[in-house]
């Protein structure tokens, strides 16, 4: 890895000890260094140096700075284009952040945006003929993938599928089945003639599957779904049980520390308390959709996955109590497979934790030809 940043020093801060004081250390990032880019800057690319500073709580950044080389990640993402949409008035996709990752590509991305972003955004571009689609989940939102793409080596076309609340509309599915069939109409117009492998984090996982199914549905076949961390909906009672066993086990052990913190007197509200909040959600989860609901709201109330012989590749994070394969191989059989890897559910796209997952990726990428002998 060659570094981004450099600085001559004259001589070093030493501790007591004789080492280096890494703490008195200059961050190369915040020394006053000559910039000849300056020279030539734009009033729009002053106005998004100073949105930089902001977003990476930075002092100083160069024209030439890099996204990803300044650490940043999905949250960082979010930041920087709602930042860019409301002083700049564009709304651009996650996915410029990999086509222009440095802070002139992306100023000149901005000066020629003139449009809308639709649900299908190409987020790399690549030749082969199967196009890898990454699902978003509830919110509608990708920027969560940035870092998972950046490090992914797959050649072929990347694309991402974002909610329509993600372009300022109100979504205007109620279902996740006719989501699904208007994105699956999306993907086929774009890339008639191609293969598909479909994937999705969490609650995109479900929402990859059930277009899959609606490609069978119209005698055309993915090659593979992944579902990363994510949990099927509509399993029977006896599978959902024996596939939330160790969850509960994790629950009941996290409640019995609670309780031992708390005096007795206290037991009965704080049981009470749980109660009520279970009686809740269970309520929740029973009450129909409603006119104006969107399909986040028919995620929420399991919605229930057909069995199908579709090939899904299951990635699981160790510190997920669920079974999740337990519960995807009662919907595909003998199509699925198990693929644990180290990290939380919510961090597992962040970080170190990104490129881990990229290249287990590329090995159920890799050996996704041999699942159907």
């Amino acid at each position: 890895m060659i570094p981004a940043h450099f600085r001559r020093m004259t001589d070093w801060p030493i501790l007591a000890s004789g080492k280096v004081d890494r703490e008195n250390l200059v961050d190369p990032r915040l020394s006053p260094q000559p910039m000849v880019e300056e020279e030539t800057m734009e009033e729009g690319e002053q106005k998004l140096i100073k949105i930089w500073c902001a977003v990476f709580a930075l002092e100083m950044v160069r024209p030439s700075d890099n996204f990803f080389s300044l650490g940043g990640d999905s949250l960082h993402a979010t930041s920087l284009l709602a930042a860019i949409e409301t002083e700049f008035g564009k709304r651009l996709t996650a996915s410029v952040l990999l086509e222009a990752p440095s802070l002139r590509a992306l100023g000149k991305c901005i000066e020629s945006a003139s449009s809308m972003p639709g649900n299908l955004v190409k987020m790399r571009p690549g030749d082969g003929d199967t196009v890898l689609v990454f699902v978003h989940g509830w919110g509608g939102t990708i920027t969560h993938y940035l870092k998972l793409v950046s490090c992914l080596l797959f050649k072929g076309p990347v694309v991402g599928l974002q909610g329509s609340e993600q372009q300022g509309d109100p979504p205007t599915f109620r279902t996740v089945p006719e989501l699904a069939r208007h994105y699956t109409n999306l993907i086929r117009k774009m890339y008639p003639n191609k293969k598909y492998i479909l994937a999705g984090h969490s609650a995109g996982g479900v929402l990859a599957y059930t277009i899959a199914v609606e490609f069978a549905a119209r005698a055309r076949s993915v090659d593979l779904v992944i579902a990363i961390d994510s949990r099927p909906n509509g399993i029977p009672i006896g599978q959902r049980g024996a596939a939330m066993l160790p969850y509960l086990k994790s629950r009941w052990r996290v409640h019995g520390q609670r309780l031992r913190k708390l005096p007795l007197r206290h037991w009965i509200h704080y049981a009470w308390h749980r109660f009520r909040a279970s009686l809740h959600l269970a309520r929740v989860v029973a009450e129909p959709v409603k006119s104006g609901q969107d399909y986040s709201i028919d995620l929420l109330r399991r919605h229930r996955l057909p069995q199908s012989s579709i090939p899904v590749a299951v990635v699981q994070c160790d510190q997920t109590r669920e079974d999740l394969a337990l519960a995807w191989r009662h919907l595909v059989g003998e199509q699925m497979r198990s693929y644990p890897i180290g990290g939380a559910h919510d961090r597992i796209m962040q970080g170190e934790n990104a490129g881990k997952l990229a290249r287990t990726l590329e090995e159920i990428l890799d050996g996704r030809g041999d699942w159907r002998e």
